[in-house]
């Protein structure tokens, strides 16, 4: 599993211009949206691009979007997966933080 926004392609511009309305206009959603949850997992969980973890997003052929965390943490393997639609995919993403949180802390 690749580390949370791998091999994702990014361009920023200034909102309020020209380059940002292009940006808006060539934007593919389904990245974006795959990419925000995959970050705001890694953010939620205080994890750096060091930290052993795997974090995928993305909306599949029937439009449903998943997401799926794997981690091992002092030799432990947690994987967790959950799915739902794409415009749920921050809430998927919080949810997914949260349970591999409580199970680290359950560890302790």
């Amino acid at each position: 599993m690749p580390a949370g926004g791998q091999g994702i392609i990014a361009i920023e511009g200034r909102p309020d211009t020209p380059v940002h309305t292009l940006l808006k206009e060539v934007n593919d959603e389904a990245a974006y949206l795959s990419l925000a949850a995959e970050r705001l997992v890694l953010k939620r969980l205080g994890f750096g691009c060091n930290a052993p973890v795997g974090v995928y997003g993305r909306i599949n052929a029937q439009g449903s979007f998943q997401l799926a965390l794997s981690t091992d943490l002092q030799g432990t393997l947690y994987r967790f997966e959950e799915s739902g639609r794409p415009d749920d995919s921050l809430e998927i993403a919080e949810r997914i933080a949260e349970r591999l949180r409580k199970q680290m802390n359950e560890r302790l």
